[in-house]
C-alpha cells in the first residue's frame, strides 16, 4: 500500500483560496476531528506500516454547477495523522475530469490521493454534499467476508485508481449503492466511503453499520 501517491493527473495552483475561513471548512475540520478520535482516519505505527489514513471532503456553492464543475473542498495529503487541521491543509477542487484522471486544485498543499474516488461520487448524485473516507478494519471485514451487505469494489481496484473512479460508477448502477450511502473498497484494505445530503447523515449511516458489524462479528 502506498497511501499519500497521487495517481491523477493534477493541476495545482498554490493560493490561499479564501479570505475569511468559510462556515463549510469550519464543519469540515470539526468532523475530521471526530473520526480521527475515533481511530477512523489518521496516522498510528502499528496500522498499515505507519502510512496516514482517510480524509473528508465536502462540496462548495454553487451547486448547480455542470457535472464535473461541481467544486468540493478536502483535506491535503498526508495531513490524517496530524493533531489538528488548520485550514491551510484544505485544497480547494475547482473542477475534474473523472475520464482522464485529472484534476486541478488550489490550495496551499496537494490534495488527497483520493481525490477523484470522492469527485466520482460527486459526479453521480448532484444531491451529495459529503463524503467520508474512513478505515473500520471491522466494518470492511464484515463487509467482504460477507456478515453484512455492503456495495463492494473489486479488490483489483486499488486505492486512488482509475478503476476505483470506475467501480463507483458501476455500484452505482448495478447495485442498492446510492441508496445505501455506503461502500467497501475491496482493493483498499479496510477502506470504505460514505456519503450523502449532510455529515449528520453520514455519521447515523456509519454508526448503524458499525452496530450491526459488531453484532455479527460474534
Amino acid at each position: 500500500m502506498q497511501e499519500g501517491v497521487i495517481k491523477f493527473r493534477l493541476e495545482h495552483q498554490q493560493s490561499n483560496w479564501y479570505r475569511e475561513v468559510p462556515e463549510y471548512a469550519i464543519e469540515l475540520i470539526a468532523w475530521r476531528q471526530l473520526l480521527k478520535q475515533l481511530g477512523l482516519l489518521g496516522q498510528t505505527p502499528s496500522r498499515y506500516n505507519g502510512l496516514a489514513f482517510g480524509n473528508v471532503s465536502t462540496r462548495v456553492p454553487p451547486f448547480s454547477s455542470s457535472r464535473a464543475q461541481r467544486a468540493f473542498v478536502i483535506t491535503a495529503s498526508n495531513t490524517s495523522g496530524e493533531d489538528t487541521l488548520e485550514p491551510s491543509e484544505l485544497v480547494l477542487i475547482k473542477h475534474f475530469d473523472t475520464a482522464k484522471h485529472m484534476a486541478c486544485a488550489v490550495g496551499l498543499r496537494a490534495p488527497s490521493s483520493e481525490t477523484l474516488s470522492h469527485a466520482a461520487l460527486y459526479q453521480l448524485g448532484a444531491h451529495l454534499r459529503w463524503v467520508f473516507h474512513i478505515h473500520s478494519p471491522l466494518l470492511w471485514e464484515a463487509a467482504t467476508q460477507g456478515r453484512i451487505r455492503l456495495p463492494t469494489s473489486s479488490p483489483d481496484a486499488a486505492y486512488g485508481d482509475a478503476a476505483l473512479v470506475q467501480e463507483i460508477g458501476r455500484l452505482w448502477r448495478q447495485s442498492a449503492l446510492s441508496e445505501k450511502g455506503i461502500m467497501a473498497m475491496g482493493g483498499h484494505r479496510d477502506g470504505l466511503l460514505l456519503f450523502g445530503r449532510s455529515a449528520g447523515e453520514l455519521g447515523k449511516n456509519l454508526l448503524e453499520h458499525m452496530a450491526l458489524a459488531h453484532a455479527r462479528s460474534h
